[in-house]
């Protein structure tokens, strides 16, 4: 990457970083896949009621109320942002400057 940005061959350096993109769109689908992969062998090796059950006597045992806690919380899941419109048209447009530079 180096050599290129060095270089200023806008040629190479979109070259560049097309590649980098694809690099990083398929380890996000490896990813992805991998958490899947994990969350769908972890949730078949243990019941979630023998889960629960623990967690619960865990709780006991140290005087937690925990079905209001996990009441409350957020059932949060990974997701990759994905650029707005905007963002893209500004990036098109700094493109078309670069090309118009060389």
């Amino acid at each position: 990457m180096d050599k290129a940005m060095k270089s200023m061959d806008l040629a190479k350096i979109t070259q560049l970083m097309e590649q980098f993109e694809r690099n990083f769109e398929d380890l996000d689908v490896q990813t992805a896949t991998m958490e899947g992969s994990m969350q769908g062998s972890v949730s078949s090796s243990m019941p979630e009621s023998q889960v629960d059950t623990l967690m619960q006597r865990v709780a006991d045992e140290h005087g937690l109320e925990m079905e209001q806690q996990l009441g409350a919380a957020p059932n949060a899941a990974v997701s990759v942002a994905q650029p707005t419109k905007e963002q893209e048209e500004d990036l098109s447009e700094r493109l078309k400057k670069l090309r118009e530079m060389s």
